[in-house]
């Protein structure tokens, strides 16, 4: 039985960087895809879950950007950009 490795740094990179120009052009649905599909790679980077938040706040799903936001919150407490947007949702 083969074993499937993990994405390398490159792979995860390129994922990443589809992920943010999905978000930039209101792919939301594909923006969101990418980086659920990093954060199970890469689950304590603040960054996805906020990402991720942004998604669901532009989809109106207010309750699950909330919780995106305060995941990131517990990751990087210090971040206000974070901070404001767990507030406003």
């Amino acid at each position: 039985m083969s074993r499937i490795s993990p994405p390398s740094h490159e792979e995860l990179n390129l994922l990443f960087t589809q992920a943010c120009e999905d978000y930039r052009n209101d792919r939301l649905e594909a923006a969101g895809e990418g980086y659920r599909k990093l954060l199970f790679y890469c689950g304590d980077a603040p960054i996805l879950h906020y990402n991720l938040g942004l998604v669901h706040f532009q989809q109106e799903g207010f309750a699950e950007a909330r919780d995106c936001f305060a995941r990131a919150a517990e990751l990087a407490p210090q971040d206000n950009d974070i901070l404001f947007n767990l507030a406003l949702s």
